[in-house]
């Protein structure tokens, strides 16, 4: 059995996502992304990239600093 991702920031980005109203389809479409990665990505059935995690972060209006 595949084991799905463990990642906090996951859960946060869609808490903040659905906070601010915006449906997967828009913020999809301001990532220039399709609908169904960022649903894959929110029920943790795929991990999104670091460079994607940045463009989501960038979506919300987030920064996230390196460390």
């Amino acid at each position: 059995m595949k084991r799905k991702p463990d990642l906090p920031i996951i859960a946060e980005l869609r808490r903040i996502r659905v906070e601010r109203g915006l449906s997967q389809s828009k913020l999809s479409e301001q990532m220039e992304m399709d609908r169904v990665t960022v649903a894959k990505w929110e029920s943790r059935k795929h991990a999104p990239s670091l460079r994607a995690l940045y463009r989501w972060c960038g979506a919300l209006g987030l920064t996230i600093h390196a460390r």
